[in-house]
């Protein structure tokens, strides 16, 4: 049986890891896209076509890894995300995984204009939901008052 030091570095490490996951799963669809430099006299319509379908097969697994990182801080920070959250996720998903099958170039176009207006207004959403004022009571708040007197850090003033 594993002992608490080891067990503590076994989840570091894990951790470190599944950060680093993300990071690594968006540079490579960014390299297959934009290579450095174009090989001299390539087409870059040639070489969209011929790496779209990776491309998109690669940035379908952002969305799961999200949810999963989302899922792995806990259930309250899960439900914090709002409904609209799993709504994105599926939808984010299924439009890549119908961008990596088809080839036509009208559906790639539609595809890019939906996720930047959509990504905007998903991010104007949870800004809007940022905005509001910190509820003083509750579970999530009680944990917060809780780990600010553990770290020496003076606790909220109650209301």
């Amino acid at each position: 049986m594993l002992g608490a030091p080891a067990l503590e570095l076994y989840l570091f490490l894990f951790l470190l890891l599944f950060v680093l996951v993300s990071p690594i799963v968006s540079y490579i669809p960014a390299v297959l896209h934009f290579p450095d430099p174009l090989p001299a006299g390539m087409d870059p319509q040639a070489h969209d076509d011929q790496n779209s379908h990776w491309f998109f097969a690669l940035a379908r697994l952002l969305p799961l890894i999200d949810a999963v990182d989302t899922a792995l801080k806990g259930p309250e920070h899960l439900a914090a995300q709002g409904t609209i959250y799993p709504v994105t996720i599926l939808l984010l998903f299924g439009l890549n995984v119908t961008a990596a099958a088809t080839r036509n170039p009208r559906f790639h176009a539609f595809f890019a204009v939906f996720f930047l207006v959509y990504i905007l207004a998903f991010i104007a959403i949870n800004l809007r939901m940022l905005a509001k004022p910190f509820p003083r009571r509750g579970p999530l708040c009680d944990a917060l008052r809780a780990r600010r007197s553990r770290c020496g850090v003076p606790p909220l003033p109650r209301r």
